[in-house]
């Protein structure tokens, strides 16, 4: 009920609660979703979650007003210095140019998924942030072939309320990182890099999940 309140903003009807924990109850492993009868808000249900997930989605760069997500046309354009919050994914994403240091660089572009970094001379085209599309493949660092997104997604157990809005950060018509996941070929670190763009997100899912209890 606490959830549910929280995300609404108002006390839900005893009806609707009970239809959740039924759905939550007879979910199989791709789970269902419910809408709440009088507003935006929508519940996806799991065996053993519950996720909110608003409708429409949005998605905040730095101090502007929030934009709708997914964006019209192509997508929106990211400066060296930027931060993203997306409302209802429990997602952060941060891109910034620091002052060049080669060991560091080196160290920060192998510590994981979520902190990744590029050779900034590289990417001549600018950047864009767009969610992902059916067709959309990534050829992935160190990688001689391309993946299917669709199945990255599934294959890295992203919740299933989450996936169909996953945000991409593309260089032209290349996929430069499938944002805190998976980071693609293009512009890595090498000896001669002069200057890095780093990128880390932070996911924070329980923004939008909570257990169900029977």
């Amino acid at each position: 009920q606490a959830f549910v309140k929280d995300a609404l903003g108002e006390a839900a009807p005893r009806q609707f609660l009970a239809q959740l924990l039924r759905a939550g109850r007879q979910a199989g492993r791709h789970g269902r979703t419910t809408c709440h009868p009088r507003g935006p808000m929508r519940f996806w249900v799991s065996a053993a979650a519950l996720w909110r997930q608003p409708t429409p989605a949005s998605v905040q760069i730095d101090d502007q007003p929030a934009s709708p997500w997914p964006p019209p046309g192509e997508g929106l354009p990211l400066g060296p210095e930027t931060t993203a919050r997306w409302r209802g994914m429990g997602l952060r994403l941060r891109i910034w140019r620091p002052p060049w240091d080669g060991a560091r660089a080196q160290q920060f572009a192998l510590e994981g998924s979520e902190s990744v970094a590029f050779d900034a001379e590289r990417l001549h085209f600018g950047l864009k942030l767009r969610p992902w599309r059916a067709g959309d493949r990534l050829q992935p660092y160190g990688l001689s072939g391309h993946v299917s997104v669709s199945d990255l997604l599934t294959n890295l157990k992203i919740p299933r309320a989450l996936r169909a809005g996953w945000p991409l950060v593309t260089h032209g018509s290349e996929i430069l990182w499938v944002v805190g996941l998976r980071r693609g070929a293009a512009a890595p670190i090498a000896a001669q890099t002069q200057q890095i763009l780093c990128m880390q997100a932070t996911r924070q899912y329980k923004e939008c999940v909570n257990e169900l209890v029977a």
